[in-house]
């Protein structure tokens, strides 16, 4: 349970870091690292979607 509640950790700053390098990209009008900083927001989004959903079945299961 701990690796999980790490791993949330993890998703979350990597989630955090994504919209402040997107907000730099914008005001830079750098719209290459803000389309990858958005795939990378999402793809963290998308991964903590499946952890919470994890955790969620591992819970009800015990």
């Amino acid at each position: 349970m701990w690796k999980k509640f790490a791993l949330n950790i993890a998703y979350t700053i990597g989630f955090f870091l994504a919209v402040i390098i997107g907000c730099w990209a914008y005001k830079n009008h750098q719209y290459l690292y803000l389309a990858g900083a958005a795939v990378v927001g999402i793809m963290f989004v998308i991964l903590k979607t499946r952890l919470r959903k994890e955790v969620r079945e591992m819970l009800k299961n015990r």
